[in-house]
């Protein structure tokens, strides 16, 4: 199919307070990765999303958050779009069942199970999402859980990227509040300036295979992908430099033709 920035949904949600508990700290940097993304996927030289297309969450509770996931899941996304479903926040570890849980600004480590979403929750609505064309992108501390204990052929396509492996934190750059998270500031970096090529288009496996180049020069923890039937095919945006080549190699030929017909 060819690509149709009409057809893409997307959902970004992004925790970046927890007001319940002393405990958790901020993370004023989880605002600007949601921020900053909104703004990537509406750029017509980017990805050029109808803002009607993308569905916001920025610190809400849980009960809210469940309710845009089951809307756009089941109801927002139909069977010829792409979706895309991005997490930012803290990934935390249950000490009662060992499970990873997603914070909420409802969150507390008292009450973690009842007050945050379980994130094998968070894959089972991935997995049953109509589409085969969808990307899920979380950057939490051990959000490579997801990619762990399942069967391949229980999924039916799609892409997965999480910022860090099973048992490793993902990092920020701390006390520079207004700077995205090192996982999703390498993808902004990358979606922003292209890719050193001649590709119109940018591949979702592109885009993990340079941010995981990046990131590990910098040594910083790289992210895992779990590719499931042909899901690495999927463009996450077009190729800014890719775009840029085209566009100045025009008024050259043109020259050349000229030069040469006359």
């Amino acid at each position: 199919m060819a690509f149709n920035p009409q057809k893409y949904k997307i959902l970004l949600i992004g925790v970046s307070q927890y007001p319940l508990d002393k405990k958790l700290h901020n993370l004023p940097n989880v605002k600007i990765n949601v921020r900053k993304l909104y703004k990537i996927f509406t750029d017509p030289k980017i990805l050029g999303v109808p803002r009607q297309n993308i569905i916001l969450s920025l610190d809400q509770g849980k009960i809210e958050i469940e309710r845009k996931l089951v809307y756009f899941f089941k109801h927002f996304v139909n069977y010829d779009d792409t979706a895309i479903i991005y997490y930012s926040g803290h990934g935390l570890v249950s000490p009662e069942n060992l499970k990873v849980y997603l914070s909420t600004r409802d969150t507390t480590l008292k009450l973690l199970e009842a007050e945050s979403i379980e994130i094998n929750y968070l894959r089972n609505l991935f997995n049953n999402v109509i589409t085969q064309r969808k990307v899920l992108m979380i950057d939490a501390c051990y959000s490579g859980r997801i990619h762990s204990n399942f069967n391949i052929n229980e999924f039916t396509g799609g892409y997965i990227i999480t910022s860090t492996s099973e048992n490793k934190p993902a990092l920020y750059p701390n006390g520079k509040p207004k700077e995205p998270t090192y996982f999703t500031g390498e993808m902004i970096k990358i979606l922003n300036r292209g890719l050193k090529n001649k590709k119109q288009y940018i591949t979702v496996a592109e885009l993990y295979k340079e941010m995981t180049a990046r990131l590990r020069r910098k040594k910083l923890p790289v992210p895992i992908k779990s590719t499931f039937n042909r899901g690495h095919y999927i463009i996450i945006a077009k190729n800014v430099y890719g775009f840029k080549r085209k566009n100045h190699s025009k008024p050259l030929l043109s020259k050349i033709f000229s030069f040469l017909t006359n």
